[in-house]
């Protein structure tokens, strides 16, 4: 198969009219909830006080009527400046019995009015009014997400998660029901972020699970991670969304093997990984540091970074020798075939679907070639 020319890896205008449409926020997204539950429990608060306050105006109106025979407008009006005690004068002659109905009406109506006044400004001193609008513009924003990942909890772990994430500019959803949620994400500058508990179906629904790369579970809590990684296998599996990965941590080595079957792809033991590492400081310091730098320093001059060959990739059914890597200054180290993991891998070797590509070579050239891949297929 012959490489492919700049005829074939032409511009994509389907994919350009996508980004454009996306950037310029033309489509609205397709969020998987709608965003009303919250501002129904405001609604909530706010439907006693407005009940009381329609029911004082209806009674004043329908009374000034019935007493003094006022016209609907003159009862509704005289029962608006009643309750407002704005101090304006009888609009017509007020019977005896309209003044013993006036005074009740004012002590109704400064009642009403004062716990209507006070709910208004329970709410916008809590800022549950400015949380709700800002979370609903949040959920939006999110909705235009793709191949994000959703970190579960606010911990020192997420945060190097998310530091790390930035780095590779990865877009990511922090989702935590803490409190301080907000000013943490503002301090942190996170972009998106979701309050409430990881584990909850509206939370991950909120964070666009039907189409993300992926879930961390990096709660110290081992029962939460069972409850994420349960809930966000389900979900993923009812938005058809199965090329996402689960990735959680276990404190406990028995709950690692439990995580894997009830759902997650990966399952990280701290602990282990943190005695593997320290060990391979003590008898192999140098590889142990190039490898560190290599994976996670931005200073090194080398990048590691992994390709998965799609069934559409112009990669399928060529060998290792067509791929173009030395004009990139890339070598493959390994090729992760199903279970299996090939090393040292032969020039003649054929690419399959299905195969990632473990790459190694300079970051630029690396995100050279992965743009060219991308913009071929």
């Amino acid at each position: 198969m012959k490489r492919p020319n700049q005829r074939e890896a032409g511009i994509n205008w389907s994919k350009v009219r996508d980004a454009l449409a996306t950037f310029f926020q033309w489509q609205r997204p397709k969020l998987d909830i709608q965003p009303g539950q919250e501002l129904n429990e405001l609604l909530v608060r706010v439907r006693p006080p407005a009940i009381v306050l329609i029911l004082v105006l209806t009674s004043g109106t329908m009374g000034y009527m019935a007493i003094d025979d006022y016209s609907p407008l003159n009862a509704f009006y005289m029962t608006v400046i009643t309750i407002a005690t704005v101090g304006f004068g009888e609009i017509q002659q007020v019977s005896e019995h309209g003044r013993l109905f006036t005074i009740m009406l004012i002590f109704a109506g400064i009642g009403s009015f004062g716990y209507s006044i006070g709910v208004f400004v329970s709410i916008i001193s809590e800022g549950a009014l400015h949380k709700v609008l800002g979370e609903r513009n949040m959920i939006k924003q999110i909705g235009y997400l793709e191949k994000h990942f959703i970190i579960c909890c606010l911990n020192e772990t997420s945060i190097e998660i998310s530091k790390q994430c930035r780095k590779k500019q990865m877009p990511f959803v922090l989702v935590d029901g803490s409190a301080n949620l907000e000013k943490t994400a503002r301090n942190l500058k996170l972009e998106y972020y979701i309050s409430g508990e990881p584990y909850n179906d509206v939370s991950l629904k909120k964070a666009h699970i039907s189409t993300c790369g992926g879930v961390i579970a990096a709660s110290p809590n081992d029962n939460d991670n069972f409850a994420i990684v349960v809930s966000a296998r389900i979900l993923m599996e009812d938005f058809g969304n199965r090329d996402a990965r689960i990735i959680s941590i276990a404190r406990d080595r028995e709950n690692k093997e439990k995580l894997l079957k009830i759902g997650a792809d990966y399952v990280i033991t701290p602990q282990i990984i943190t005695g593997q590492r320290l060990f391979s400081y003590v008898i192999k310091p140098d590889a142990a540091s190039f490898m560190d730098d290599v994976v996670y320093s931005d200073k090194t001059d080398v990048g590691l970074e992994e390709l998965e060959v799609n069934d559409n990739s112009w990669m399928t059914g060529l060998p290792i020798k067509d791929l173009y890597l030395r004009e990139y200054g890339l070598m493959i180290i390994a090729i992760k075939r199903g279970k299996e993991v090939i090393t040292q891998a032969q020039a003649n070797l054929v690419i399959n679907a299905g195969d990632i590509l473990l790459m190694i070579g300079k970051p630029k050239q690396l995100h050279r070639y992965l743009k060219k891949k991308q913009a071929v297929e």
